[in-house]
């Protein structure tokens, strides 16, 4: 029986190799990983769970395990995706996007990122727009233009 664990601060694909790495070294089998979330091959045992929440914790990540922090995580993870690794350049709608993947009202979703994270959804996606152009002109990958 497969399980989904869901894993805080996983932003980019050498996340993704590091987990999959700790998962390796414990011995953990996998079905697959993506940014915030593992499937599972079966369920884990207590000891385990410990053993892989220690190991993720040396790496800079940490186990989620209630639900309104999963809900939070996953936000974040779309934001992230949506902004730093589309090639989308269409206007996007997060409040469609956001209540369409997680299957919940955007005024809860938006309340409850509020409440937790102490700046609003909106801010954070902001936020994350400012980080994602800083890399641009570091990296030097777009004229101003372009950027614009």
């Amino acid at each position: 029986m497969n399980e989904i664990i869901h894993i805080k601060n996983m932003v980019c694909p050498r996340c993704i190799s590091a987990v999959s790495n700790t998962l390796e070294l414990l011995e953990i089998p996998y079905v697959s990983i993506k940014l915030g979330e593992v499937k599972l091959l079966s369920t884990l045992n207590a000891k385990t769970k410990n053993n892989l929440s220690k190991a993720l914790q040396n790496s800079g990540f940490s186990l989620i395990d209630d639900r309104k922090s999963q809900l939070i995580e996953q936000m974040k993870t779309l934001v992230v995706e949506k902004i730093h690794h589309s090639n989308d350049e269409t206007d996007l709608k997060w409040a469609d996007i956001i209540s369409g993947e997680l299957n919940l009202d955007y005024k809860y979703l938006s309340s409850l990122f509020s409440s937790v994270e102490s700046i609003t959804f909106e801010q954070y996606i902001i936020n994350q727009k400012i980080e994602r152009v800083k890399e641009l002109i570091v990296y030097d990958e777009l004229t101003l233009s372009e950027i614009a």
